[in-house]
């Protein structure tokens, strides 16, 4: 746990009030009806990664009970929120959260208000901290201070590598490859030795760099619908091509030479991606929240330009909090790791890893994380046409299990009464009395200036927004 170290009003700045209000903005006071809670309800049921939960008189509340255990990440979710109930006075609201890799709700003048972890330019999702945070001991592990990290992994010791590992998730990335598969198998080989990439966890058969290599022979072999073999191995292969050895990832021609099956890379622990100069943030199935435990480490952090985005995306500047790549192709990051490492730049990269670690620090704390969901739930809740009632939901259950529910099987949906996922994120025990006045009259100016700009200019789009790539250009 940790004490306050700051107020709400100096942890919520600028960019993420623009996140805010941008999420917010749909809706006028009261604009959320019952009849389009329902309608989410319907469109979205409870299942492992999503659920319809209420807070009512500081308890939250499963709205629809599955009895069966729900995902870490959503569990996560309903203990931050069970833990700010138990910390702050909050208004009785209800909601639907998603944990799933994706957003769902399609950008339009009303949206269905979804909390979601991710979002587009071309999705309406409402924002919200991640379950990753509780669920991977953020805090414990990653906010030990920049001045920590300087000590146990100074920037002159760091190995200058790009590094990366990890497991090889796939989504819609620009260009139409995957960066993961596709970086790991420039790494294997070895076409730079500043690019150190590999798989923690790898299947050949869903390797779509061997798919393409595997289509090329099959054509080699039968290079014609008649079955007549062509001259030369390169005629065949342009036939190949011709012929479709693309797929949803890979190409001909992606690599220089001939794909291989990849060796499988021993797993390093995430507080030790510390001892790397420049770390990668590649893409997973959307956006990945590794990105919060690459900043802490006042390592430089190197970020695939993305569709996807999280809630506090809108407080990092490129070459301030991150260096891009991904911007002009996929192997660009080849030739931007070429520019880091001149010896010119040397002190321009450590400055980046250390803006990054303070922002971590200061922007992503228990704390900080708790005042955005308070500012959040501020102006949703004021956004709803009407409080939820105990008395309408008969089966609704409260998330914290008590004895006799863990009695009963999945009586609890995986709610954990001890251990690590339920201790409190925020030390309030010496923190007084004023000063949680204070802090929450520092919350009501954060409110009040997003509810003016919202009246002042609708139409908003956030920092992150404005530079995100859209969607859409994949279909070109």
């Amino acid at each position: 746990m940790a004490a306050p170290a700051a107020t709400c009003e100096a942890e919520l700045p600028p960019p993420l009030m623009g996140q805010l209000r941008r999420d917010m903005q749909h809706w006028p006071l009261g604009g959320i009806t019952p009849r389009h809670l329902a309608r989410l309800r319907a469109l979205k049921p409870d299942n492992a990664v999503r659920a319809a939960v209420m807070i009512v008189n500081r308890s939250v509340f499963w709205q629809r009970p599955t009895r069966r255990p729900r995902s870490p990440m959503l569990l996560a979710l309903v203990h931050d929120l069970q833990e700010l109930a138990d910390a702050h006075p909050l208004a009785d609201v209800e909601l639907v959260l998603n944990v799933d890799d994706y957003p769902f709700i399609p950008a339009s003048p009303r949206p269905l208000p979804l909390f979601s972890h991710y979002q587009t330019r071309e999705h309406h999702d409402i924002l919200c901290p991640g379950g990753s945070f509780r669920e991977v001991a953020f805090d414990a592990a990653m906010l030990r201070g920049c001045e920590h990290y300087d000590s146990a992994s100074p920037w002159q010791g760091k190995a200058r590598v790009g590094f990366w590992q990890g497991h090889p998730y796939c989504g819609r990335h620009r260009f139409g490859k995957c960066s993961r598969l596709l970086l790991s198998h420039l790494s294997a080989q070895n076409v730079s030795q500043l690019l150190d990439v590999g798989l923690t966890f790898y299947e050949p058969a869903h390797d779509f760099h061997l798919r393409v290599e595997k289509c090329l022979l099959e054509c080699a072999a039968n290079p014609s619908p008649s079955g007549a073999r062509s001259k030369g191995a390169g005629r065949a292969q342009r036939q190949c091509a011709a012929r479709g050895c693309a797929n949803a990832y890979a190409a001909p021609g992606d690599l220089p030479r001939r794909a291989t099956p990849l060796k499988v890379r021993p797993w390093v622990r995430i507080e030790r991606h510390a001892d790397f100069r420049y770390l990668l943030q590649l893409d997973g199935h959307s956006s990945s929240w590794r990105l919060q435990f690459l900043l802490a480490t006042n390592s430089a952090v190197f970020k695939q330009s993305s569709y996807y985005w999280e809630y506090y995306y809108s407080a990092l500047r490129p070459y301030v909090h991150y260096w891009p790549f991904w911007e002009r192709s996929p192997t660009d990051v080849l030739q931007v790791l070429e520019n880091a490492s001149r010896p010119e730049n040397d002190e321009a990269l450590r400055l980046v890893g250390a803006r990054g670690c303070r922002l971590a620090h200061q922007l992503l704390n228990p704390h900080a994380r708790q005042c955005y969901w308070r500012a959040l739930l501020r102006l949703y809740a004021a956004r709803l046409q009407k409080a939820p009632v105990l008395g309408d939901w008969p089966d609704a259950k409260r998330v914290r299990c008590s004895r006799e529910d863990y009695a009963v099987k999945g009586g609890c949906e995986g709610w954990i009464q001890h251990g690590p996922r339920t201790l409190d994120r925020v030390d309030w025990s010496t923190v007084t009395q004023r000063w949680r006045r204070t802090d929450a009259e520092s919350l009501d100016r954060v409110v009040a200036a997003i509810e003016l700009q919202i009246r002042a200019a609708p139409g908003f789009e956030s920092d992150i927004e404005s530079i995100s790539p859209r969607l859409t250009e994949s279909k070109k």
